[in-house]
């Protein structure tokens, strides 16, 4: 299967921050799930007022990544 590289960190969180870094992660999949559940299967666009989709890139959500406009 080939070797396995072992993961060696280079840093380490302390409790309290990986606590922050736990509670925003939740935050923010709290924030996807409700855009999903307010606007369903409509088009993400920088108009309207979305929780956390309108902040990712466009490629994130529109064809522009595959080349099609």
């Amino acid at each position: 299967m080939g070797d396995v590289i072992e993961f060696v960190p280079r840093f380490s969180l302390t409790d309290r921050q990986r606590k922050l870094l736990r509670i925003h992660a939740w935050v923010c999949a709290d924030m996807a799930y409700d855009d999903v559940e307010e606007r369903g299967d409509d088009p993400v666009d920088t108009v309207r007022w979305w929780y956390l989709l309108n902040r990712l890139p466009e490629c994130t959500f529109a064809d522009l990544c595959r080349g099609s406009h």
